[in-house]
């Protein structure tokens, strides 16, 4: 796909330096600036920011003030109470945090807006499927959670071997790409 960006520009809102970069992804499938920010920042800093309730502004304060280089640093701090120490980190947000810090254990979490969009494409394609009576997002995606660690989807149907062999396909589709 193509952005022509005189068109982009005439969209509301759209101005020159915004439509070249919704060019420049069209044309490339990256974004140059996105990715040298990701290039400065460590994956052990950008796994924080699937925590719910960290955000980039508490993180860099965790790294100043606790010099915090991941997820493992952060559950010592945590656990160590020192979290606590540190303005902004009150009783309620430190145990959320000690909570998802936990929940993590290695598992991918992806940001909400993330995980709408591969919901919503999942659910569009399923919906096709011979005999499929409803089918709805569930779980913590369907909560509106910051972060979603796995999708949840539910449908009624008359017939699930339908249902599951699209779904299956699908997953295969996307494995291979």
């Amino acid at each position: 796909m193509v952005a022509d960006e005189k068109a982009l520009k005439e969209l509301p809102g759209i101005g020159k330096d915004l439509g070249g970069k919704i060019a420049e992804i069209c044309r490339t499938g990256k974004f140059l600036v996105l990715e040298e920010c990701r290039s400065r920042v460590s994956p052990g800093i950008r796994k924080l920011l699937r925590i719910q309730g960290l955000g980039p502004k508490r993180i860099r304060v965790l790294c100043e003030e606790l010099k915090i280089t991941g997820l493992e640093d952060l559950r010592r701090a945590t656990e160590g109470g020192q979290l606590e120490d540190i303005r902004g980190f009150g009783p309620k947000i430190v145990q959320k945090i000690l909570a998802e810090a936990k929940d993590l254990n290695g598992e991918t979490r992806i940001k909400l807006i993330v995980a709408e969009e591969i919901a919503n494409s999942l659910v569009d394609w399923l919906k096709h499927a011979r005999g499929v009576r409803q089918i709805e997002i569930a779980g913590s995606l369907r909560r509106r959670r910051e972060t979603v660690g796995d999708l949840d989807i539910s449908a009624t149907c008359e017939n699930s071997d339908e249902v599951m062999n699209r779904f299956v396909t699908s997953m295969t589709r996307a494995n291979s790409s």
